[in-house]
């Protein structure tokens, strides 16, 4: 075999090789695809689900949760408890109602106003306060408004799971949401 030859094959057998890494690394990269979709596809949670069923915080710790500090529900209109959670190494709040109606009556706004890019953190503003600091995330490389001092807000989402409301971790709503299934599917 002369030397053009031989270099001409070990170039394509060198293309052969990179076509099919390059076809093994577009078959596997995104995860589920093969399956039927991406992660944030395959997730199936409603902001709210309405259930007969009233959780309490011993539900949560069932579920495997680690209730580690009461608020006073004072200010947290119509609520009868609530209380910073750690599960997977990422917090949540929870906050209890005596029915689904009353979480979704009286705790929609409350749930929304710590929530998300436009989340109220800091002044009076907060409608209300106990467990004000637990729920923002300040000081790190992400941008935040001149309003809330370089701090934003730790729960990106929420979902309302019969008379629970759960503020969940994650520094968007599709990571939130996916943390507060991963606790709904613990709970049922």
């Amino acid at each position: 075999m002369s030397r053009w030859n031989h270099h001409r094959l070990l170039t394509l057998i060198a293309l052969a090789l990179l076509a099919l890494a390059a076809g093994v690394v577009v078959g596997c990269g995104s995860g589920d695809e093969a399956s039927g979709g991406t992660e944030s596809e395959s997730q199936t949670i409603e902001r709210v689900t309405p259930l007969d069923t009233v959780y309490t915080v011993e539900d949560l710790r069932a579920a495997g949760l680690r209730a580690n500090l009461q608020y006073d529900v004072e200010g947290l209109t119509a609520a009868l408890d609530a209380w910073r959670c750690i599960f997977n190494q990422k917090e949540y709040e929870a906050r209890f109602y005596a029915s689904h109606d009353d979480a979704v009556t009286y705790g929609t706004a409350l749930a929304d106003e710590p929530t998300g890019e436009d989340a109220v953190l800091f002044g009076d503003d907060v409608t209300w306060e106990p467990g004000m600091n637990n729920r923002k995330i300040c000081g790190h490389t992400s941008i935040g408004s001149a309003a809330n001092a370089g701090c934003d807000a730790k729960f990106a989402d929420y979902v309302i799971y019969g008379n629970l409301i759960l503020l969940c971790e994650g520094e968007n709503p599709e990571l939130s949401l996916i943390g507060c299934q991963s606790v709904i599917d613990n709970l049922q």
